[in-house]
């Protein structure tokens, strides 16, 4: 069988409300004048839990491991050679210590038995006779 590679990154993304906040500042003609700031970026799901990581990774620095190398977890690239449930584990574990760039290599599909074992996976995943593990 064939195997089937992606790449998985963490990304912004948008969220369908509009947030803003407005202010008033002086304008090029020296005039307070209103200026409003999307916040809608700063507010994504995906931006929060990648703000949650840092600060606990800081903190585990701070508090436990003074030698860790954030830089270097950040920017280090994985290989995961299956996406069952102990590459699923290993994953979300990595993504807890800050690892953000992987390469998964499964040739399997996501099965209604996947997302109880793997946390990678949900059930819309497992629809239409499931989508490939490594691209899900």
């Amino acid at each position: 069988p064939e195997s089937t590679a992606a790449t998985t990154t963490t990304t912004l993304t948008t969220t369908p409300y509009k947030y803003t906040c407005m202010g008033w500042e002086l304008n090029a003609r020296s005039k307070p004048g209103p200026r409003s700031v999307n916040l809608a970026p700063l507010l994504s799901p995906s931006h929060l839990a990648q703000q949650a990581t840092d600060l606990n990774l800081k903190l585990m620095k701070w508090r436990m491991i003074p030698n860790l190398d954030l830089d270097t977890l950040s920017n280090l690239r994985v290989l995961l050679l299956g996406a069952g449930t102990l590459g699923c584990s290993v994953a979300r574990t990595l993504l807890g210590w800050g690892v953000r760039n992987f390469v998964f290599v499964d040739n399997g599909k996501v099965s209604y038995s996947n997302p109880v074992r793997q946390n990678l996976f949900n059930l819309v995943d497992c629809e239409g006779g499931g989508k490939d593990k490594a691209v899900a």
